[in-house]
Parts: C-alpha cells; sequence; structure tokens
C-alpha cells in the first residue's frame, strides 16, 4: 500500500499556523500499528495506489486522497467507484477539502520579471513542447497553426515538437526567450477541471500574452482573465480555429494600445488586480501544502466528521465540471 500517515502532534511544521496558533505536525511514511492508530489521516497518493484503502483505525480519521497530476492521466480521479471510498480530498481541484495549487512559489516572478518594450518583440508567437503527444490536442493544433496559409503571425517552434526554431544564444530560460515575443502558447498537457499549471504562469510572469488551452477556471486564478487568449475549440474561449486564433493575434499585435492593455494588469499592485482568486493565492504563495494539509486536519481535530463530500459528489462542483453526478450508495 502506498501512503504517508499524518497526525498533528510534536514536530513544529515551519511557518505554519491556523487561526494565529503554530501548527505541530508529525509526518510518518512507516506504517507502524502504533502510527496507523494514532493519525488523524491516511494519505494516499492516487496516481501511484491501486487497491482499495485500509479501514480507519478510529472514528475520526480520514482516509485521504491526494494527486497533483490530472484526472486525464489518472482516470481513478473521476472514477465515483474509486473515489467514494475517501473521506477527503488533496488535489488541484478547488472544490478539494486542501486544494493542491500549482508552482505558487513562482507567483513573486509575476511583477519583478522585466518587461520587453512592444517594439522589441517579435511580431510571432513563441512555442515550446517538449511531449509531442500530450493527450489535450495541443500539437496538433499547433501543427495546423503552423501550416496555415497566409498566417500573419508566424509561430517559432523552439522545443522538439515540430521544431523549427533554434533556441537564442546564451541559453536563456523560457521566460527569457518568452519575453521576446508578442504571444506564448501556455496550453496544458492535459484538460480537466480546475487544472492549471505552471504554463500559464511562465507565459504571464514573462509578459508575454498567453495562448492559453485549458480549464476555464485559469481566467480566474490569473491576475486579470482579459490578459489572456483562451483557445477552444468547443467555441467557449475567444478562438476556437486555427484561422480564428491567427487574425485575433495579429489584430491585437498590430495594435500597441490594445496589446499593451492586455498587460495593464503588470503595472498594478496586487491589491488593484480584478480577480478575487488570484489575490487570495497571493496571499498564500509561501504556504506548502503540507501546511494547507495540517490547517485542515487540525480544524477536523477541532469539528470532526465523519466525511467531506469529496469533489465528485460535490453538485456544484461537477456542474461547474460539465460532468454528470453520480452517487454511489453502500460505498464505505
Amino acid at each position: 500500500m502506498t501512503g504517508v500517515f499524518w497526525t498533528i502532534t510534536s514536530t513544529s511544521t515551519e511557518n505554519c499556523s491556523v487561526d494565529g496558533v503554530p501548527l505541530k505536525c508529525n509526518i510518518w511514511q512507516d506504517q507502524s500499528e502504533e502510527h496507523l492508530n494514532a493519525a488523524d489521516a491516511l494519505y494516499y497518493h492516487v496516481p501511484s495506489f491501486s487497491g482499495m484503502p485500509m479501514k480507519k483505525r478510529h472514528p475520526n480519521q480520514l482516509r485521504l486522497a491526494m494527486s497533483l497530476e490530472s484526472a486525464s492521466y489518472y482516470q481513478a480521479l473521476d472514477s465515483p467507484e474509486f473515489m467514494c471510498h475517501f473521506d477527503a480530498e488533496m488535489t488541484y481541484r478547488q472544490c478539494a477539502q486542501v486544494t493542491n495549487w500549482y508552482s505558487l512559489e513562482s507567483f513573486d516572478e509575476l511583477f519583478k520579471f522585466p518587461l520587453v518594450p512592444f517594439e522589441e518583440k517579435q511580431h510571432a508567437i513563441a512555442y515550446v513542447n517538449s511531449n509531442c503527444g500530450a493527450v489535450s490536442g495541443r500539437s496538433s493544433i499547433m501543427k495546423a497553426l503552423m501550416a496555415l496559409n497566409g498566417s500573419k503571425v508566424p509561430v517559432h517552434s523552439l522545443g522538439n515538437c515540430d521544431h523549427n526554431t533554434p533556441w537564442p544564444k546564451g541559453n536563456p530560460n523560457k521566460r527569457q526567450v518568452f519575453s521576446k515575443y508578442k504571444f506564448c502558447v501556455t496550453m496544458e498537457n492535459s484538460l480537466a477541471h480546475d487544472y492549471v499549471t505552471e504554463k500559464l504562469w511562465d507565459g504571464l510572469a514573462a509578459g508575454c500574452v498567453p495562448i492559453y488551452l485549458g480549464s476555464p477556471s485559469a481566467l480566474q486564478m490569473a491576475p486579470d482573465g482579459s490578459s489572456i487568449i483562451m483557445y477552444d475549440p468547443k467555441g467557449k474561449g475567444s478562438a476556437s480555429t486555427v484561422e480564428q486564433l491567427d487574425a485575433l493575434m495579429h489584430e491585437i499585435g498590430s495594435n500597441k494600445e490594445r496589446y499593451e492593455k492586455m498587460l495593464a494588469w503588470k503595472h498594478k499592485k496586487v491589491e488593484e488586480q480584478p480577480s478575487p482568486l488570484f489575490k487570495y493565492l497571493w496571499d498564500v504563495r509561501k504556504t506548502s501544502g503540507e501546511c494547507f494539509l495540517c490547517q485542515f486536519l487540525a480544524r477536523h481535530r477541532a469539528n470532526p466528521k465523519p466525511r467531506y463530500t469529496t469533489c465528485l459528489f460535490n453538485e456544484t462542483w461537477m456542474a461547474a465540471a460539465g460532468q454528470e453526478l453520480k452517487p454511489q450508495p453502500g460505498c464505505e
């Protein structure tokens, strides 16, 4: 069995507190009877776990499912028959009892990274991709954009997939490369509701206009959702075909005032950003996943529940995700 077992007892988790009270947590990776019996939660890493979780050792103990990975790759996360065996959830989903936010530690660079002037940027789109078989369809979309007749915004593919542009001399990092372009590809490698990774933050930090394919949640997580071009083949974004995308990029990239308006958030303070969710994420950007979990378990210990509503049984979240709610009666 795979798992990490937690209890709130004697070992301090650095800089972690709840309601102003410092928290002390123990993290146990062995499966001794002593630890299993004492743990506030049994923590299961879903991508590396198979089978069913063990029975709880005491009434207030929780079985917690954890994953930072997308349900597109680890389909157990989307299985009611599997997830109903867990009392709480620690995933990228915003409905989780403990949300595993991606790359919060890089948020400081969103405002510190130098912004390249409009006139010095290439009227092109930077594309860096090493996973040519991503299930999101990212590679086929970009291949079609590169093959578009009469394209007005060329694609500079600097990665392994459909490579057509050498990496700049001096070995700059990805954000430095993106900063020289008006547009950059920040498409996810898989599509799952609330799954938003460092790819989006790379583009925003670099100061290019991100071309995003992924969860609509990205628009709420970004400082200003209007700074992103959302590509959605289903017609729910800014562009749904490569022809529309090319025309939109050329229109924006040819108009300095319109382009710079999409980057105006870079010149505002955090408290001036329109997104409430972004402001929250900024405030907790230094908080580790371990601390988020400890905070949840501390509140659970103070006010225990036999189980919580995990995402697949959360009617509001399932509706937002476009999934059908399927309760599993009799699942323990």
